[in-house]
């Protein structure tokens, strides 16, 4: 498995590496460290090439964390790589590129302030990343998951494969998994027979909330409920897609001390 990390060096991004890192560990594991570096075209003025100092210093930076890493973690299989463009196409490109399965990023730059650097970055990647994505707060306890929330609407029947990261940890990790449909007044009851993958020996709830407020009633339940990680389904079409465009990615990714996977 290959777990992709977009990284601006700051502490954060560090955790997001030590969050999957947890999870996943170190058998057949390649963690790979990203740096992408917006590069801005050089004036005709100038003598010197900012690009490429800008990324001959992120090399340097990059040896350096990938150096610290490995003494730390014995047998860890890591990779850093330095590259330069847009952050949202590079990190695409780069997971194809690479067939990463998973990406992770942290919600808090180098600043340290939200919904700056690394903060807007993973709401942006959250809206255009095409494999699994976990992403991990500041404040995220750096433990497996014991409790896990599914929170999703089913409306256009996404493949059973979607589900497979989350219950891949379910059941490695022996987490409970809370799943969650909101359904607007008058709507259909949600039943058993509606969970689209198979649920045989996995440790789980199934929740119903009548409300037409669903962002409403995914953090109210959150804030209910000792959850470790939240895990909501991006296709196309239903509640979840339209949320995408509102603020519950901002309120469950970046202020919350529980991590989200988004899956895709």
């Amino acid at each position: 498995m290959k777990i992709l990390i977009p990284t601006d060096y700051s502490k954060n991004a560090l955790l997001a590496f030590e969050y999957v890192h947890q999870i996943y560990g170190t058998s057949d594991v390649e963690y790979i460290f990203l740096n992408v570096q917006n590069a801005r075209h050089a004036g005709a003025i100038l003598t010197v090439d900012p690009n490429k100092e800008l990324i001959k210093k992120s090399h340097v930076t990059m040896d350096a964390l990938v150096h610290k890493i490995l003494e730390e973690n014995k047998g860890l299989i890591v990779q850093g790589i330095v590259t330069a463009g847009t952050f949202i196409d590079s990190v695409i490109e780069k997971a194809d590129e690479l067939s990463a399965q998973i990406v992770a990023i942290g919600t808090r730059g180098a600043g340290g302030v939200e919904s700056v650097l690394m903060g807007s970055s993973a709401a942006n990647l959250i809206g255009h990343c095409n494999r699994p994505l976990f992403v991990v707060p500041d404040k995220a306890k750096l433990t497996p998951p014991m409790r896990g929330l599914l929170s999703a609407d089913f409306v256009k029947d996404p493949k059973p494969e979607t589900y497979d990261t989350l219950l891949d940890i379910c059941y490695e990790h022996n987490s409970h998994l809370d799943i969650l449909h909101v359904a607007k007044p008058n709507e259909p009851h949600f039943t058993e027979k509606d969970i689209p993958f198979n649920t045989e020996t996995l440790d789980y709830t199934i929740h119903e909330r009548i409300d037409s407020d669903t962002e409403y009633a995914i953090i109210d339940f959150v804030q209910a409920n000792t959850i470790d990680l939240i895990a909501i389904v991006k296709s196309k079409g239903g509640f979840i897609h339209d949320l995408f465009h509102s603020s519950l990615t901002k309120k469950l990714g970046m202020h919350s001390e529980t991590p989200l996977l988004v899956l895709h």
